[in-house]
């Protein structure tokens, strides 16, 4: 988290997965995303905060699973709203 100023900062996320199932073959994937954040105060728990996102997912798995079975990687953009009380 970069906080430009007491009211707006930027968020980078990273992640990773593996999952293995004896059933349903392996499930393995990342993401990451980036976000501007808009919150009432300094601080990554200062709520509340309105985000705005973009998230880039990679599917390495054995079966499809983003929304769009035939793709292996997508991109979502997203507002998300977090309120505390």
């Amino acid at each position: 988290m970069y906080q430009w100023t007491d009211t707006v900062r930027t968020v980078f996320e990273a992640g990773s997965y593996v999952e293995n199932y004896s059933n349903y073959g392996n499930k393995k994937g990342s993401k990451l995303t980036v976000a501007q954040a808009f919150s009432m105060g300094q601080g990554f728990f200062a709520r509340p905060e309105i985000r705005v996102y973009g998230t880039y997912l990679n599917d390495r798995s054995d079966s499809a699973q983003l929304a769009d079975k035939s793709k292996k990687n997508e991109f979502l953009v997203g507002v998300q709203v977090e309120a505390w009380f």
